[in-house]
């Protein structure tokens, strides 16, 4: 068992040597993240777009026990803002995961 921000939870060893882990149902309504994004998609914060530093990002936030945004870069070009930038503009909480994807199609 481990504690985390959304109680305790159970890892599994599967028989494959990888861990799963059920965090339980994921909050996705912006204002139970908490995320100042205001949401597009019944209540939850999908795709949203933020300008950040001259460039605009598409994010999509999360909780499973604290705050997390994605984006991801959809143009090719590398994503150059940290994640403390969104925490400083207080579009996420202090203690938060912020994640960049890319997709290589």
């Amino acid at each position: 068992m481990a504690s985390c921000h959304a109680g305790l939870i159970r890892p599994q060893i599967l028989p494959d040597g990888q861990v799963c882990v059920d965090m339980g149902e994921p909050i996705l309504e912006g204002p139970r993240i908490p995320t100042t994004l205001a949401p597009t998609q019944n209540g939850a914060v999908v795709q949203q777009a933020l300008e950040v530093a001259g460039r605009t990002y598409q994010m999509t936030c999360v909780s499973m026990g604290n705050p997390h945004a994605v984006t991801y870069s959809v143009d090719g070009q590398p994503i150059k803002v940290g994640g403390r930038t969104l925490v400083c503009r207080q579009v996420l909480a202090s203690v938060s995961d912020v994640g960049w994807g890319h997709f290589i199609l």
